[in-house]
This record gives structure tokens, sequence and C-alpha cells, in this order.
């Protein structure tokens, strides 16, 4: 069994440049003694000229860089031989290549560049991170990718399988050229206030009548249970006027709460306050069933927007951000240190079933 060692580009990228990480060679790549080169590679090829960019510019790698029996590779281990003298040709290379942005095709680039220390057997459901969450996230790598700007994407042999997905690997590669020029990392940088007094969240709602500024908003809860309600006064800042702790015990004092019910029925009935939402048929109805409060001058409507844009895709709010946001993928933040892994996994990935190898 021949190694396929990884390709440097053959047409000069200048300072545009992409490193295309995959997990393994299939039996085309074994033949020709190049990755990408066989079905998958085509289809990557092809999505890139799409987005505007030659597979020839690009360096073309593997995690490892031998073909798996049975396009398996959980047939090798992450600590033995066929993986660890991968990953250490591949930091070789990565250093003589000097890439602005590696572009991680699947869970196992994935897993380097966020997971390289855990020991197991390497099957995508007992990874920590997924494609399917963490695709279009820009990210600082750890292990051979230290302190390189990263990226993940559905690997093109995966799409060939379930083509639901290709159109986010064009999103993604599309992000990977913009971002090809500078391995500098730029992240959004937010302000979300989440402990507000009473009296603050009075002066805050007044101020938004009063300057009639566009207001993202969101609800958490369903009929009668609104945990909280958020907003966004703009794409930097945000506040949250929380209703109820963990416990289930209300924040404020019956009086408080009355009266910040009043301020923010007044606020969102304001015609000359322009509201956007996410799913406003399920926030408006919520809130005018259980609380008696009308959302006037709804002025877009983000899943909708979405929906028009992209009918095929899910509408969720996470898969939407890592589209039409740079912000990184955010859910895992919510789980507690108890809180199991695979619930998480189960929420983000359910509709997408699970992954099969990536490798050609």
């Amino acid at each position: 069994m021949n190694p396929v060692p990884n390709k440097f580009p053959t047409i000069d990228p200048g300072n545009q440049r992409i490193a295309l990480i995959g997990e393994s060679p299939g039996e085309v790549e074994c033949s020709l003694g190049e990755p990408f080169v066989g079905s998958s590679g085509n289809h990557l090829s092809g999505q890139l000229s799409t987005a505007g960019f030659s597979i020839a510019c690009c360096f073309k790698g593997n995690i490892c860089q031998f073909h798996p029996d049975k396009n398996r590779i959980s047939t090798f281990k992450w600590n033995e031989p066929e993986i660890q003298e991968g990953l250490a040709a591949l930091a070789l290379d990565l250093d003589r290549f000097k890439p602005n942005i590696c572009v991680l095709l699947g869970n196992t680039p994935l897993k380097a560049a966020k997971d390289p220390d855990s020991v197991h057997v390497l099957i995508p459901k007992l990874f920590r991170y997924k494609v399917g969450s963490w695709r279009g996230s820009l990210f600082l790598g750890t292990g051979i990718f230290k302190n390189r700007k990263c990226m993940a994407a559905y690997h093109p042999a995966y799409i060939l399988r379930d083509y639901k997905v290709a159109p986010l690997l064009q999103f993604d590669l599309r992000r990977a050229i913009k971002e090809s020029t500078t391995n500098e990392l730029i992240l959004p940088q937010r302000l979300l206030k989440t402990n507000l007094s009473y009296e603050d969240i009075i002066e805050t709602l007044s101020t938004i009548r009063s300057l009639k500024q566009p207001v993202a908003l969101d609800i958490e809860g369903g009929l009668n249970t609104m945990s909280c309600i958020s907003f966004a006064t703009s794409e930097n800042m945000a506040f949250i006027l929380p209703f109820t702790r963990k416990d289930g015990s209300s924040v404020w004092s019956e009086s408080q709460e009355c009266k910040i019910l009043k301020e923010l029925a007044i606020t969102l009935e304001d015609p000359a306050v322009p509201k956007i939402l996410q799913n406003a048929m399920y926030d408006t109805f919520v809130l005018q069933y259980s609380y008696r409060i009308r959302v006037r001058n709804i002025a877009d409507d983000t899943m909708l927007k979405h929906w028009s844009l992209n009918a095929e895709l899910k509408k969720s709010l996470a898969l939407q951000t890592s589209i039409y946001t740079r912000e990184p993928y955010y859910k895992h933040e919510r789980l507690q240190a108890s809180d199991p892994q695979e619930k998480l996994d189960a929420e983000e990935n359910k509709e997408e079933g699970e992954e099969p190898n990536e490798s050609e």
C-alpha cells in the first residue's frame, strides 16, 4: 500500500493561498498518486470553478495518506502510524505552503483542527465536532493547524451521496476564496447585555421608541411560557429582557413585570418602530395569543427571506447565520458542563442523517 502524497499548486496562487484538506485518498487517487482526482475531486473542481477559482491554484492534502479498506477511515486508529504519519507529513507541507485558509473537508479534518488529542474510534457520531454544525464557521485551529485560519465544509464525496447539501459547499468555497488573501482572522465583535436592571430596561425600551430605530427581536418559549425576549438595536449590540430564571421563578416583582410588559407592548405596537423577526408567524402568535401584544410594522422576516432565496435548505437560525454572517457556530455554548454532547448533536444533525465515509 503506497501513500498518496499531498499536492502543491501547479499554478501560482499569488496571495490567494487555499489549502483543501480531506480525510484519505480513494482508489482513483491511489492509482494516480494524487489527492482529489476522482469523482469527488472532479465535483470539487467544478464547485471551485463556479465560485471563480481554480483547483490548480490550491494545495490538496489529506489527514491520512493511505486508502482505508472499504473506504472506512475507522479501520485506522487515530494514534497509530497511518494517521499520525499522515498528520506529520501534512504539518510539514502546510509549513511550506503557508496557506491563508485551510478548508477542512469532512469530519476527520475538523477533528484534527478542533480535537486532535482525543483518541477514539474514527466514526463520525463519536466526534465532538461535526461538519453538520461547524461548516461555514471560521476559527483558529489547534494541533497541526495551530494558529491557522480554518473553515469546515462538507466533503464532496458526501455531497455526491446526499446532494441536497451541495449549495452549502458553494457558499463555503466562496467564503474561503474571500478569506484566502490574508491569514488574519477577523470575527464580528458583539456586545450582548444580559443583566440590565429594571430601570435600564424601561429606559432602553423608551429610547427605542423615541429614536424610532429598527430592532430585531426573538422570543424564547411558547404559549404562556416566554422565558425571555431579545432585542438587537444594531448589528453589534443586543440585550436580553428576561422573565423567568432557570428554576422557573420570576425575575421581577409583580409590579415590575406588569410595568415591563406594558412598556414592551407599547414598543412592539408602535408603528414607527420597524421590527425584524425570525419566523414572525410564530413569535407574533405567541405574543398576541398569550400576552395580548400586537407586533406592528414588521419590516422583515429573516426566515422567509432565506426561504425565498434558498427554499431547498433548512430554515434554522444557525444555518442562516453560517451563510449570511461571519458569526461562528454558537449553539454549543448553550451546553452546561453536565449536558451530554449527544443531545446537541442529535438536535443539530437530525435532518442530515449520519454522514458516510468521506473518502473517494
